[in-house]
């Protein structure tokens, strides 16, 4: 979709809330001068993720739509370390993640 496909560079990745509320946090690797696009899928028993993306102590992007499947998209400027993070807003359970990438312009 708008010409991602599956990062090599990153394994998908999966966890666990375990109450409403609750939230896990990834650190992820990103290169300079690519495009990203995050998309988490919440499990049995998970009927809304927050997934939001930050770096430092600023968040960059978030999507707080009222699914179990969340998307956000970000092109970086410069290599770094972001920070995921997931988010039960309904329900609880396993949820995984997969990094989607193509190359900015």
């Amino acid at each position: 979709v708008e010409g991602f496909e599956p990062s090599a560079n990153f394994t998908p990745g999966r966890g666990t809330l375990r109450r409403q509320g609750s939230d896990a946090g990834h650190n992820l690797e990103l290169p300079g001068n690519e495009c990203f696009s995050i998309v988490a899928v919440g499990g049995d028993g998970v009927r809304d993720l927050d997934l939001t993306l930050s770096s430092g102590r600023n968040d960059i992007t978030a999507d707080g739509t009222h699914d179990a499947m969340p998307r956000v998209t970000y092109c970086t400027q410069s290599a770094g370390t972001y920070r995921l993070k997931v988010e039960a807003a309904d329900g609880s359970g396993d949820y995984f993640y997969q990094v989607f990438q193509r190359t900015a312009g």
